[in-house]
C-alpha cells in the first residue's frame, strides 16, 4: 500500500504495487486512473514500459472463509500469505491474485479479464458461503479498520504525515529524498503537522457525518470529521477526521457539532476493529 504524491506533498491517489516477475502491477483508485496515469508517464523516465491494463476487472472476495472457497479452485491461493501476488488460473481463467483487500479481513483481489468477470462473479456466487455486497457494506468496513477513502480522507491537499500513513515511507526513500514532495513530507516527519486524522468516538449513539465540526472544550473549532457512520460491529457510532495536531492524544475529549448540538466524543487510535489478515508464520 502507497501513495503518488505531488509537489507538494499532497495525495493523488492510494493505490497496491505489487511485484510480479520483471514487472510491477499497480492497482488504482478508479476515478483517478486516468490522472495516475499521466502523471505516472510523464515522472517515470526512459527505462520503464508503462502498459495500461483496459480490460480488466477487480473482484473482491473478502471475509474468514475466503481461503476456504479459493482452495475448491487453487490450493496454491489458500497458502498464499498477507500481500502476496501470484498468477493462478481459477475455473480454467488465467488470473493475478493478491491477498489483500480495503476490509481489515482476511481476503484476496481477483485481477481477471474484464469479458469473463461476469462469469467468475457467478462462480463464486454459487458457492454458499458467498454473498454479493456492495460499496455500503465495504465502506463501514473500510471505515472499522481505519483505512482512508480518496477523495473523502485523503486527496491532494492532505500529505501521507497528516494522513497518519507516515509508514508507507520507507527508510530509504525518507534517506534518499527522491520522490515529489520530499520537503514539505521530510518537514513533517522531523517537526510534526499541524493537523493529523484520528479515530473519533462519539458519546451516545448519533453519529458523526463527514463534513461535521470538532471543537475542543471551550468550544473552538480544531477540525471536522471526513468519515463518519454507525459500526454494525460495535453497534455504535464511529468517526476519523482531521484535527490539530495538540488535540490528537488517544482519551482526549473533544466536542461534535451534530445538528446544531454539541456531542461528546474521544480521540482514539486507530482501527476501531483489530485486522484480522493471515500468516503462515505466525
Amino acid at each position: 500500500y502507497t501513495a503518488l504524491t505531488n509537489q507538494n506533498g499532497g495525495i493523488i491517489d492510494d493505490l497496491m504495487v505489487s511485484r510480479l516477475e520483471n514487472s510491477l502491477v499497480l492497482i488504482v483508485n478508479a476515478a483517478r486512473k486516468e490522472v495516475d496515469y499521466h502523471h505516472i508517464q510523464k515522472n517515470i523516465g526512459d527505462n520503464v514500459d508503462l502498459t495500461y491494463l483496459k480490460n480488466r476487472a477487480l473482484i473482491a472476495l473478502q471475509g474468514p472463509l475466503t481461503s476456504k472457497v479459493l482452495k475448491r479452485f487453487s490450493n496454491k491461493a489458500a497458502t498464499m500469505d498477507f500481500m502476496t501476488i501470484s498468477k493462478l488460473k481459477l475455473d480454467g481463467v488465467n488470473c493475478i491474485i493478491t491477498r489483500s483487500g480495503y476490509t481489515g479481513e482476511d481476503g484476496y483481489e481477483i485481477s481477471i479479464p474484464g469479458d469473463l468477470a461476469e462469469d467468475i462473479t457467478k462462480l463464486f456466487l454459487e458457492q454458499e458461503e458467498v454473498q454479493p455486497c456492495g460499496l455500503g457494506a465495504r465502506d463501514s468496513l473500510r471505515l472499522e479498520a481505519g483505512f482512508c477513502l480518496y477523495g473523502t480522507d485523503i486527496d491532494e491537499n492532505t500529505t501521507p504525515i497528516e494522513a497518519n500513513l507516515s509508514w508507507i515511507i520507507g527508510k530509504t526513500r525518507q534517506d534518499d529524498k527522491l520522490f515529489p514532495g520530499a520537503p514539505t513530507i521530510i518537514k513533517q516527519i522531523v517537526y510534526g503537522p499541524t493537523k493529523r486524522r484520528v479515530g473519533i468516538l462519539p458519546v451516545g449513539r448519533a453519529p458523526a457525518r463527514a463534513g461535521t465540526i470538532v471543537t475542543d472544550l471551550k468550544n473552538n473549532a480544531i477540525g471536522k470529521v471526513t468519515s463518519g457512520g454507525f459500526s454494525p460491529s460495535l453497534s455504535a457510532p464511529i468517526a476519523m477526521g482531521y484535527i490539530k495536531t495538540k488535540f490528537t492524544n488517544p482519551g482526549s475529549h473533544v466536542g461534535l457539532m451534530i445538528r446544531g448540538r454539541e456531542v461528546k466524543a474521544i480521540v482514539t487510535p486507530l482501527p476501531f476493529i483489530a485486522h484480522n489478515y493471515f500468516n503462515s508464520k505466525k
